[in-house]
């Protein structure tokens, strides 16, 4: 099957699963899936398909998984905008009805942080339903008594499984009820995941290589570590890093000019368990695909390692055992594979 007609669903309002993988299809009419109400499983895996149009989501309410995976123009990006909605004029006097949109309809739901600098709304996040092309909106005001443009982003966008088939990414930031010469901050590069221990030392990250200014204006920074078993404080330039306990968040970092605008960095912080005295952890960083040689080489590594530390240290009872891997993979950068594993040795375990 190359192509599907218009219209071609029209009256299935009770139809819940449609696969129409491993075909030839190379293109889909806009609202084609519109009238599939009850439409909870949508498979187009495997055709021939390079762009999705407008529309093509919306109506799908009750939609629970998609797959446009293996697809040539796989993984498909849905931009995610920003959009001032109770009027087209964005710099009108406020309040302002501001809302998330996506041109080719939720294939899921979505909740984002919405950021304001300079101004105030009545919402912290903002949310689209499966199968709306544009979410509820939220108010927007500006500082009382303040002239300047308001300037409004969205937080991280989630990450999806790539067997989806499609991504979500960040639209432009909206700025609003004035106009503006100023340019936002940037965010530069991508800072990679921390792993800190509970209860260890504090670890900075210093903050002005990851974000540029392109009116050369001095950035003030700001971290949000909100329910984290970590805890985060800025100084100056940097932020600290203290782990409380075992586990993982995100941590957001804001970088703000004088006028309000702003960039953010998210960053992954790993929490180790606090150390315990039995136990030797030896780091091993991993590059892409871990092959059964690569694993060997490892092995006579760590091996190695603990005949170094029994030397070092002849008063640690340890006879030459290596407990299994912890099976923990600390992924540090998705797009290269890199990865960090903790491989505890203990005390009783032997050969």
């Amino acid at each position: 099957m190359r192509r599907l007609p218009e219209g071609i669903f029209a009256g299935l309002h009770h139809l819940e699963v449609l696969g129409l993988s491993s075909n030839q299809i190379s293109e889909l009419p806009q609202h084609l899936f519109g009238g599939l109400r009850n439409l909870r499983h949508l498979n187009l895996a495997a055709n021939q398909l390079t762009e999705l149009p407008d529309g093509v989501f919306a109506g799908l309410r009750n939609i629970e998984w998609v797959s446009m995976a293996k697809n040539p123009g796989a993984p498909f990006e849905l931009t995610l905008q920003l959009a001032r909605i109770d009027t087209a004029d964005r710099l009108a006097s406020g309040p302002a009805t501001v809302a998330v949109a996506v041109a080719e309809g939720a294939p899921l739901p979505v909740v984002l942080p919405l950021l304001v600098g300079n101004g105030s709304a009545s919402d912290t996040v903002l949310a689209l339903a499966p199968g709306e092309t544009t979410g509820v909106g939220v108010a927007v005001l500006p500082t009382t008594g303040d002239s300047r443009a308001t300037f409004l982003d969205l937080g991280p966008v989630p990450t999806l499984p790539t067997s989806l088939g499609f991504v979500f990414r960040p639209g432009d930031p909206l700025v609003l009820f004035a106009e503006t010469r100023n340019r936002a901050p940037v965010p530069v590069g991508r800072i990679q995941s921390h792993i800190i221990q509970a209860g260890g030392p504090s670890a900075p990250l210093d903050l002005p290589s990851h974000f540029s200014d392109p009116d050369g204006d001095r950035l003030t920074y700001a971290a949000r570590d909100e329910a984290s078993p970590f805890g985060a404080s800025v100084d100056g330039d940097r932020v600290m890093l203290t782990g409380h306990q075992e586990g993982e968040s995100t941590l957001l970092l804001t970088a703000s000019d004088p006028e309000g605008f702003f960039a953010i960095q998210p960053v992954r912080v790993i929490v180790l368990p606090a150390p315990d005295p039995d136990v030797f952890n030896i780091d091993v960083v991993f590059a892409g695909h871990r092959s059964e040689p690569m694993d060997r080489l490892v092995r006579e590594a760590a091996q190695r390692w603990m005949q170094v530390v029994t030397g070092d240290l002849p008063d640690i009872p340890v006879s030459g055992s290596v407990s299994p891997p912890s099976g923990r993979c600390y992924v540090e950068d998705a797009d290269s594979g890199l990865c960090r594993s903790v491989i505890p040795f203990h005390a009783d375990h032997r050969f």
